[in-house]
């Protein structure tokens, strides 16, 4: 019963979090109780759409009108250590923290159907989640893990804005001084994976649901005389719940793993990550 109840937290915690994932930190792989488990990781994402928004804009001459836009991310890489202990034989916790560097933000207008593109600034990422063993075949062999995760960063700015539609090369800092960012963007992942070890190789599938969120906010004050302020403001959410993986776990030897993963869906982001068991 204590087992079962404690599955239900995971899950719960996963979907009712008030705040990325080929990212789950080895997916596959579950610790003996009181062993730890120290690694790196890098992710590239490919790209990551978000619902149809609504960007609201204020002047400072007066009046308020608003912009709706499909969005996306694309581009993206995410460098990361993850350390997880094992609670129980069939419990683990974990926690991450890195960078996420690089990447690309992209709207379209579905009224005018001009295009934006912006870089990101690289920003301090951290994450915290649970692994918990469902079922394992006696012996060895196929097993079933639930993996639930948390995800987060803030204020990450957003910069040098060009037109790449009609009017490609259009810059808007010529114009306007810009200062824009992400106020805040968490996601959080639930995922059960399926696996079957064979030797020193542990092939896995799994599939879940992945949902996000995020704040977008700017200020776009036009050059020379007389300025004008606009104001934005937008909030992002999941255009897909639904999230896929495939992944591979390698057994080096000397209590070294080596792992690689695509997530396809809810995001394509492709994982590679080495870490040490002791």
């Amino acid at each position: 019963m204590k087992k079962l109840l404690l599955l239900l937290m995971v899950g719960m915690a996963a979907l009712a979090a008030p705040a990325l994932a080929g990212d789950l930190g080895n997916p596959a792989q579950l610790l003996k109780q009181g062993h730890s488990n120290f690694g790196v990781s890098g992710d590239y994402l490919i790209v990551q759409r978000f619902k149809d928004l609504a960007i609201e804009r204020r002047f400072s001459d007066d009046g308020t009108s608003f912009g709706y836009k499909s969005a996306q991310m694309k581009e993206q890489s995410k460098f990361m250590a993850t350390a997880t202990y094992g609670v129980r034989d069939w419990l683990n916790v974990f926690g991450r923290f890195g960078v996420v560097t690089g990447g690309k933000y992209v709207d379209h207008d579905l009224k005018t159907g001009s295009e934006w593109q912006a870089r990101f600034q690289n920003q301090f990422v951290w994450a915290t989640g649970a692994k918990a063993k469902v079922w394992e075949k006696e012996g060895g062999g196929p097993g079933l893990l639930l993996t639930a995760q948390y995800l987060r960063y803030d204020d990450r700015k957003v910069k040098e804005w060009k037109n790449t539609g009609d009017g490609a090369g259009y810059n808007a800092q010529t114009f306007y001084d810009i200062e824009e960012k992400i106020n805040y963007y968490w996601q959080t992942d639930l995922v059960a994976t399926a696996y079957w070890t064979c030797g020193k190789f542990t092939p896995y599938v799994g599939g879940g649901i992945s949902y996000n969120e995020g704040r977008f906010t700017g200020q776009w004050i036009t050059k020379g005389a007389n300025p004008v302020r606009i104001d934005y403001d937008a909030n992002l959410r999941s255009n897909d719940l639904v999230t896929a993986l495939l992944g591979l776990d390698y057994n080096l030897g000397r209590n070294f793993l080596l792992n690689m993963q695509a997530d396809f869906m809810a995001r394509n982001e492709l994982s590679m990550g080495l870490s040490y068991n002791f």
